[in-house]
This record gives structure tokens, C-alpha cells and sequence, in this order.
């Protein structure tokens, strides 16, 4: 698997938008907060706003054409962890 990092486009907004929103989601939901967004589409708008301005710098990482979407660390029964794991940058395992 040969991950690419490349610059974000307009077009990356439904991915990119959707896991801004699930993230921002689980955080809330693991500290009882309200949700910053009220829907997934609120954050792909504002994803798709941001990516389409040239003063705002921006990657995302690759794998055959596709966005990666980052996956919950797992504890050593299979659950998802509720602190967050301390990882190197670059690694996408």
C-alpha cells in the first residue's frame, strides 16, 4: 500500500467533510458535550469552502485514488479506545 500526500481539492469535500464531522462527533460524544455540527453536511459545506480558497493550506493522504479515512485505535479485546493513542506521523496502520 503506497500512501500519496497530496494537495486537497474542492471535489475532496464529501470525504473530507464526513470524517471532520465524525470526528468532531465522537469527541463530543465521549464527553457528554453537544455535537460543534449539527450534521455532516454542515461540515462537508465547510470543508468544500475552505479547499476552495487559496489562502488555505491543505493535504490529504491517499491510497489508490482514494481519500484514507482514519480508523479507530483498538484496544487488545477489539474495542475502540476512548483515550486517543499516541502514534508517529506518517503512520496510517
Amino acid at each position: 500500500m503506497e500512501v500519496r500526500l497530496r494537495d486537497g481539492r474542492v471535489d475532496d469535500a464529501e470525504t473530507c467533510g464526513s470524517i471532520c464531522y465524525e470526528a468532531f462527533k465522537a469527541i463530543s460524544d465521549q464527553h457528554n458535550f453537544p455535537p460543534d455540527f449539527p450534521n455532516s453536511k454542515v461540515t462537508v459545506e465547510l470543508v468544500s469552502f475552505l479547499l476552495s480558497r487559496g489562502d488555505v493550506y491543505s493535504v490529504v493522504a491517499e491510497v489508490d485514488g482514494r481519500v484514507l479515512s482514519p480508523e479507530p485505535s483498538r484496544d487488545k479485546r477489539g474495542k475502540p479506545r476512548t483515550r486517543p493513542e499516541r502514534r508517529c506521523a506518517g503512520s496510517f496502520e
